[in-house]
């Protein structure tokens, strides 16, 4: 009579089987922005996981030519799926005593033309309480961010704008390009 011990190890090994004969490719791109401006910390979180389905080479006969060539499913449609995590963190510089005396506070934040945001109306001790407002999104199927964009953040404090950008933190402020 089997064990459950060994019931156990074996269906770990079929499952460790199964996995290793996965023929998808998974990268993983995760990137953080930051900048400032005068009053304000920007900071922009992505986490993508990409994922390429497996590929199922069929033949291809090309009469023209006279030679059989090989095509995958990506030469025919090229796709992935995408998951991604964004996490904006947005810090004040000064004391926390000045944001509770703000009627209204809008930020916003735009990248690959796509625009987010928020309005908080009188904000109280939760909303800010360590002078920082973050704001999570999950997203499937999205374009990927690249390491070369560049996030623009504007903040409006009662009718004040500041606008300012935040790039890749692996990236020197010389390799910009607007």
């Amino acid at each position: 009579m089997i064990n459950n011990k060994t019931t156990l190890v074996m269906l770990v090994l079929i499952i460790l089987l199964l996995i290793g004969c996965s023929n998808k490719e998974v990268k993983y791109h995760n990137y953080t922005y930051r900048g400032e401006s005068i009053n304000w910390i920007g900071e922009f979180e992505v986490n993508t996981t990409q994922t390429f389905p497996e590929i199922d080479k069929k033949p291809y006969h090309d009469t023209e030519l006279e030679s059989i060539f090989t095509l995958t499913d990506i030469d025919i449609k090229p796709h992935y799926d995408t998951e991604s995590e964004y996490i904006f963190t947005l810090t004040y510089k000064g004391e926390i005593e000045d944001l509770l005396e703000v009627q209204e506070l809008q930020y916003s934040y735009e990248y690959l033309s796509k625009r987010s945001g928020d309005t908080i109306e009188k904000p109280n001790d939760k909303e800010i309480m360590y002078k920082e407002i973050i704001y999570r999104k999950n997203s499937e199927g999205a374009q990927l961010i690249s390491t070369d964009d560049v996030i623009e953040v504007t903040v409006e404090v009662d009718g004040k704008a500041e606008t300012f950008a935040l790039i890749n933190t692996n990236r020197s402020l010389y390799e910009i390009k607007y």
